[in-house]
């Protein structure tokens, strides 16, 4: 069930699955006409009305505002007057006439979710003649772009106070601190820069009708993420989320609206507000997994046995449990088991060198059992950034830790468990589908969500953790502290057995200590390369794209060695 299911918006001029339209509440209830329920059920969201207008508000350009739908936009063409000049300005407090604005221009300025974004827009005519033009919008976009081509629009918000023109208002009433006329009709005087002042306040969530699978966690508004830029989130080199204010003055010819003139301000949103431990978001893959089965069996199940078998699969009661791994070493046949019932979560560490966030610890409760007959010889730990991405079509499902990694399984990951396997699947059901064969019957539903599946893409970045303090419990008899993790070991290696048991228990609390991580094989000497010097932005995923992490633990024995793997929330 979608976030807003209790929410009754109807289709806004054509919205359809990639672009999400939140105007103000006021813009919406005035020109839409639809009853609108804050998501979280209380009161609408209130927005200072910073330029005080009359209400004598042109009814041209109300009928504009509904003529040029708002998704229609980025079908104008664009006519740029270079005479047009569009600057904004994002200011601290919100901008009142008359009193000096305290503008700000650093780049590492973020917003997370209820954050208001204060600031202005102005609008110059810099020609000798004057121009007419149609309609002027202000709104708060956010887009998922590939390759610099692709786009599927996240966010769109119109700040209808500062978007509306009044026509036959006189222009003359100016800002005393920088003489910009805070009016505007539809033309634009010669030499004249008119002030629009702005106010967007940042959602949780984005409209559910953006997602067309109506999963919940796609529904939250995704951090900004990727692109060529200042800050270091290894991101996909082709992929990024954008957030910007945009400004467009629409004109009109005889045939058509076009884009006259546009200014645009990039910010940096994070939100914090991302929920990955719902246990209900499992239900949907369980559902199509079920179905794709009973489908595929009835019609060749000698055929699709060995492909299904080879599919992932959910199992009921794995959200939230322990870690178990059971392996040999040796002969030797032993479990090592990672208590989660707590998560481990890390805070956002913002892109600010030397932050006191880089000291943040991750202590990880180690149990093994037959520890007698296995000898320990090292810890090592890594960082797993895991990049889901998805640009032709979107994500059907959410994607859980074991997609990523199976820990039941040596060298395994999305590739093996995930893409190799759809995609062989897919590849034969489009076979199977061209020869016309009256007699297998695959819904559109099963079909796309196969090549959807078929075609996720997976990107790993690792970061090594030098710095791991360990606590060892060894037959209940507590370490020397002062003794490494080394020491401990061969100390607990070379003792004898306990003759009343069959078996020796060891447990170690692993410290897992962040200020020593680094970008794997890059010089760690380089703050560039070390933790602060770079970012992990919060888990978040959406219908195009996911990033999740996990720690990597590597346990060394005397014969060989393991590697679990343990999500990890960043919020």
């Amino acid at each position: 069930m979608s976030i807003t299911s209790g929410l009754q918006v109807g289709p806004i001029n054509h919205l359809n699955s990639t672009e999400a339209i939140l105007p103000l509440y006021s813009m919406y209830k005035s020109l839409v006409h639809k009853k609108l329920q804050h998501l979280r059920n209380d009161e609408p969201p209130e927005y200072q009305i910073l330029n005080h207008l009359t209400p004598n508000q042109s009814r041209t350009s109300i009928d504009t505002l509904k003529t040029i739908r708002f998704n229609d936009l980025d079908k104008l063409k664009m006519n740029y007057n270079q005479n047009i000049k569009i600057d904004i300005q994002l200011t601290e407090t919100p901008s009142v006439i008359g009193k000096e604005p305290q503008i700000f221009n650093d780049d590492t300025k973020e917003y997370k979710e209820d954050d208001y974004i204060y600031g202005y827009a102005t609008i110059e005519n810099t020609s000798s003649e004057r121009i007419a033009f149609s309609v002027l919008y202000i709104l708060l976009e956010g887009v998922y772009q590939y390759d610099d081509k692709l786009t599927h629009k996240i966010i769109s918000m119109v700040d209808l106070n500062a978007s509306l023109v009044n026509e036959n208002l006189p222009t003359t009433q100016k800002d005393p601190i920088d003489q910009t006329c805070i009016v505007m009709n539809e033309v634009l005087e010669p030499h004249i820069k008119y002030k629009r002042f702005f106010t967007f306040k940042v959602p949780q969530y984005i409209l559910d009708a953006n997602c067309s699978h109506f999963l919940t966690n796609h529904l939250y508004l995704p951090p900004s993420f990727g692109g060529a830029g200042k800050f270091r989130d290894f991101g996909i080199d082709y992929t990024s989320i954008k957030y910007s204010i945009n400004s467009y003055l629409i004109g009109e010819t005889k045939e058509e609206f076009i884009k006259m003139g546009h200014g645009d301000r990039r910010i940096r949103i994070i939100p914090r507000n991302y929920n990955s431990n719902d246990p209900s978001i499992v239900k949907n893959y369980q559902f199509f997994h079920s179905r794709l089965k009973q489908e595929l069996r009835l019609y060749d199940k000698k055929k699709y046995d060995q492909m299904i078998s080879k599919l992932f699969e959910i199992k009921e009661g794995t959200c939230n449990t322990d870690l178990e791994k059971t392996f040999t070493v040796g002969e030797v046949r032993t479990k090592v088991i990672i208590s989660m019932h707590e998560p481990f979560t890390l805070r956002y560490t913002p892109p600010i060198s030397k932050h006191p966030d880089v000291n943040q610890q991750i202590k990880i409760p180690i149990k093994f059992e037959s520890a007698s007959k296995v000898k320990l010889k090292s810890i090592e730990c890594e960082l797993v950034l895991v990049t889901v991405d998805s640009a032709t079509s979107s994500i059907p499902f959410m994607i859980v830790p074991d997609m990523i990694f199976n820990n039941s399984h040596e060298d395994t990951n999305f590739k093996s468990i995930i893409s190799d396997p759809y995609h062989k699947l897919f590849k034969e059901v489009k076979k199977t589908l061209s020869k016309n064969n009256e007699s297998f019957k695959l819904g559109s539903y099963l079909y796309e969500n196969i090549r959807r599946m078929s075609n996720l893409k997976c990107v790993y970045h690792e970061l090594q953790i030098d710095d791991i303090d360990c606590k060892v419990n060894y037959d209940s008899t507590q370490d020397n502290q002062n003794e490494n993790l080394k020491t401990k070991l061969k100390n607990i290696n070379n003792r004898k057995p306990n003759q009343e048991r069959k078996t020796k228990s060891l447990s170690i609390d692993a410290v897992v200590k962040l200020k020593s991580m680094h970008i794997k094989k890059l010089d760690k000497a380089v703050q560039y390369n070390r933790f602060g010097g770079f970012t992990l932005i919060p888990n978040f995923q959406t219908c195009y794209m996911a990033r999740l992490y996990f720690i990597k633990l590597i346990l060394k024995f005397s014969r060989g060695k393991q590697v679990i793997y343990i999500p990890v929330t960043i919020e």
